[in-house]
């Protein structure tokens, strides 16, 4: 049984009724830059706060200007940074478990890239904050991709193992199971990590992560439909829920998309019902991409 602080937080996180969450990730807007549907935060906060996501993951400057706006929703503070401009795989720890708690949020995140160069490194880390967490009763979230250095920092296919998903998916999904195999084993009570790209990959996913809940990145932007689709695959085989982040954020206006991608999350809706419930639009220029 989890420590009370600990259970406390993550009912915060998980939607009471269906056990699952939508997580709204941000935390790219350190990473990449005011770029991509980021240029303006506050605006695109808002409209992320209108579709009802469970939490938001960011990091402590968002939380400190943006209070008012994240006040209803669960926040994960991320303690784990680097940006595109340098070498962006190998992560290192800003921020501390106190620091969460003095923000009065519900979790800290520590991401790992396994097969980096600074892997060790990053599980050292996850090691430590996972103590900490334990000794505060805050829940950690374990960002756990396969990723490692890029030849080239426009070689965003081979660094990623996306290649290998397209190519040999059982590679792939072996890789992504020891991602989330080491989470467990470091103490982890939430894990995110990518979507294999089909049911019978992912289940392996779920079977590897030991009942701890898995919730999953959204990827690179794709078509709209297939964000659905991913979500309704992934809660089908037992995921816990999603963590899109340029799936949402880089949309003109993302407030229908997370409140469709809702009613497959906690209502367990198929695509179309979902659609027809929300009146959500495939073709709106809401959905459009923002570079």
């Amino acid at each position: 049984m989890k420590p009370t602080g600990k259970e406390r937080r993550l009912n915060r996180i998980f939607n009471k009724n269906s056990g699952n969450t939508i997580i709204a990730p941000l935390d790219d807007s350190l990473l990449t830059g005011p770029i991509m549907g980021l240029q303006n935060l506050e605006e695109k906060i808002n409209k992320i706060v209108l579709g009802k996501p469970n939490a938001f993951l960011a990091f402590r400057g968002q939380f400190i200007h943006y209070s008012d706006q994240f006040l209803n929703s669960g926040g994960i503070l991320n303690i784990s940074a680097s940006t595109t401009r340098s070498n962006y795989s190998r992560k290192v720890i800003i921020g501390d478990v106190n620091e969460a708690v003095e923000l009065g949020l519900d979790a800290v995140a520590v991401h790992v890239n396994v097969t980096s160069q600074y892997e060790f490194e990053m599980l050292r880390d996850l090691g430590q904050i996972s103590l900490e967490c334990n000794r505060i009763g805050m829940p950690l979230v374990a960002i756990m991709y396969p990723r490692k250095e890029p030849v080239e920092m426009l070689n965003t296919v081979s660094y990623e193992y996306y290649d290998i998903k397209e190519s040999d998916n059982n590679k792939y999904a072996d890789l992504v199971c020891h991602c989330v195999r080491i989470a467990v084993e470091l103490g982890a009570d939430i894990i995110k990590t990518q979507y294999t790209g089909n049911r019978e990959s992912f289940a392996k996913v779920i079977q590897a992560a030991q009942k701890v809940p898995v919730v999953c990145a959204g990827g690179p932007p794709i078509e709209v439909l297939k964000v659905l689709e991913n979500a309704f695959d992934i809660i089908a085989t037992g995921g816990r829920g999603l963590s899109f982040a340029r799936n949402i954020f880089v949309r003109k206006n993302p407030t229908c998309l997370i409140q469709t991608l809702s009613e497959i999350v906690h209502n367990k809706s198929t695509v179309k019902d979902a659609i027809s419930l929300t009146g959500f639009n495939l073709t709106s220029i809401d959905n459009e991409i923002e570079n």
